[in-house]
């Protein structure tokens, strides 16, 4: 291996300046060894670190021709952009800006999208299929009609986004907030959403069947007529949410607060509601057919207006089938 000049005077110096005593006992050949590591490794290091900062010319390339795929654009400040049919498949968008920009029918998959700030975003029609979008900003972001198959949104601020009608089957949306958001009609089946805010969002019409929402904050939300089958709502907040109508077979509510929730009319049979708070509830005309109300809290709720066949009673009693 041949040093160059300056890496040759660096060991010199080192083995002149090492004192006589850690001469004789590491020799000559250890000392320089060492000093070469400490000449080399910082620079290999400093080769391995990615450029954390967008490329100029990828910058160009997406301004004049809107086809950028697998571009360096990270930290990039693109906001109020018309990126209409962009193909941006595979780019790297990390910590970017794209405030107010217009996506319509773009295409993102595959990118990464993570820490973005995507306020305010029209991605109607866009392709976002695989794109990652973890810890990123959509508040009053429109996705409707948007391509969103297996995307990440983890940990994502949807607050008062447009999301109605789409289909977020199988998302992961751990820790997203959403509250506020429109997701009426939307398909939420199967989603992972534990500990969701999805406070006094809209999702009247939404299929949340088998869906995650352990820890979930629904207080104030609407899903008036959604279809939550097998759903699990365990140790979620509903205060005061509407499940008017609303399909909620064989779903896990234990240890929910329901309190001033509005169940009328609702499909409860098979659920499993003991220990959940059940205050100034109503249930008028409710089915809670071989439900699970074991310790459940019921002040201030006349459960003589609901079906309660073989329901089993706070106090462990089983209820009476109408005749």
């Amino acid at each position: 291996m041949t040093l160059k000049h300056d890496q040759q005077d660096f060991l010199l110096k080192t083995l002149k300046t090492t004192p006589r005593y850690i001469r004789s006992r590491l020799g000559i050949l250890s000392i320089t060894f060492l000093a070469f590591l400490c000449w080399t490794i910082p620079v290999t290091l400093g080769q391995s670190i990615p450029d954390r900062r967008y490329n100029p010319s990828d910058f160009t390339q997406l301004q004049q021709t809107k086809n950028c795929a697998g571009c360096n654009l990270i930290g990039a400040d693109l906001s109020g952009f018309d990126l209409r049919g962009a193909n941006l498949r595979s780019s790297n968008l990390t910590g970017a800006t794209l405030r107010g920009s217009d996506l319509r029918a773009a295409d993102l998959t595959g990118a990464n999208l993570s820490n973005t700030n995507l306020e305010n975003v029209n991605f109607r029609g866009a392709e976002l299929t695989g794109t990652n979008l973890v810890n990123a900003n959509l508040r009053r972001a429109q996705l409707v009609g948007a391509n969103l198959f297996l995307i990440n949104l983890a940990g994502s601020n949807l607050e008062e986004a447009n999301l109605s009608g789409t289909n977020l089957s199988e998302v992961f949306l751990e820790q997203a907030n959403l509250r506020g958001a429109n997701l009426n009609g939307a398909n939420l089946s199967n989603t992972q959403m534990t500990g969701v805010n999805l406070a006094a969002a809209q999702l009247r019409g939404a299929d949340l069947s088998s869906a995650n929402l352990a820890q979930a904050n629904l207080s104030r939300a609407s899903l008036d007529g959604a279809q939550m089958p097998g759903v699990t709502l365990r140790n979620a907040q509903l205060m005061s949410t509407s499940f008017r109508g609303t399909n909620l077979e064989k779903a896990d509510l234990e240890n929910a607060d329901l309190r001033e929730a509005n169940l009328i009319g609702a499909n409860l049979q098979r659920v499993q509601l003991s220990n959940a708070i059940l205050v100034s509830v109503q249930v008028q005309g409710a089915d809670f057919t071989e439900a699970n109300l074991l310790r459940a809290d019921t002040t201030n709720t006349n459960l003589k207006d609901a079906n309660l066949c073989n329901t089993i009673m706070p106090d462990g009693k089983k209820g009476r089938c109408r005749e």
